[in-house]
């Protein structure tokens, strides 16, 4: 496909005009220096047609703008000069200069241990080495200590929750193969489908491995350190044990200093 544009030659006929699809449009060199610089900003999974105006800056002058959204999400700056005549660089924002503004907060891994000794059904999981700025929380269990081949992957939400404040721990039940956490949270798949008994998997092994990873809304963090963990026999003894505390890498006790 093509670009096209209309050249009046006379009252009875009309030029046709064509420039392939994909080629820059051609502009016109400027003949004097720019009075101003329009600058504009967009997120980047939004067209251009969204970006709305910051300010009008005269050239090689510096500004700064307040951004602190609740969840991670890049922007995309656009810059286009204007004439003393008023006349801009680029009719179309998407002929305009651009500049990638990446914006990523929650950048860790995060560490997670056993709380407290495996019963025959379920086993709690601390987590440490978070941030406020994660927004979504994804754990995967696997029965291979390599991680592959998952047998269940869930994510949580920091929106279930009233301080906004992903948990610190939670339970793996060995029965359902099911996630729990305080709060009585939607758990979701990892397609975000609702998670329920139904959909579970058969009842786990004994031993399972267990990573988490953070996300705060744009990319996810590394896979945490890989945990082993052991469900007790049907007695009660042979389950892995742990006093793992999960405190925020953000929180200093006082007291021990």
């Amino acid at each position: 496909m093509s670009d096209y544009g209309f050249l009046a030659r006379d009252n009875t006929s009309v030029a046709l005009v064509a420039r392939e699809e994909g080629r820059p449009r051609g502009y016109p060199e400027p003949t004097a220096p720019a009075a101003a610089v329009e600058v504009l900003v967009r997120f980047a999974d939004e067209p251009v047609e969204s970006a709305t105006l910051v300010g009008v800056f005269a050239p090689g002058v510096a500004g700064t703008a307040e951004y602190n959204p609740v969840k991670d999400r890049p922007r995309v700056l656009i810059a286009r000069s204007v004439s003393p005549r008023g006349v801009r660089s680029v009719s179309l924002l998407a002929d305009a200069q651009t500049a990638d503004v990446p914006f990523v907060r929650e950048t860790d891994a995060c560490a997670i241990g056993q709380n407290a000794p495996a019963t025959p059904g379920s086993v709690e999981i601390g987590i440490t080495g978070f941030t406020i700025f994660a927004r979504q929380r994804r754990v995967t269990v696997s029965t291979n200590a390599d991680m592959s081949g998952p047998n269940l992957v869930v994510l949580f939400d920091s929106d279930d929750y009233a301080s906004r404040e992903l948990p610190r721990y939670f339970t793996l039940s060995r029965e359902a193969g099911l996630l729990t956490t305080e709060g009585g949270s939607e758990l979701l798949a990892e397609d975000g489908s609702q998670l329920s008994a139904e959909d579970s998997l058969a009842a786990l092994p004994r031993t399972v491995y267990v990573t988490v990873a953070h996300s705060g809304g744009a990319v996810w963090t590394p896979e945490s350190n890989i945990l082993e963990v052991t469900f007790a026999a049907g007695d009660g003894t042979g389950g892995s044990a742990g006093e793992f505390d999960p405190t925020p890498r953000d929180l200093i006790n006082l007291d021990t200093f």
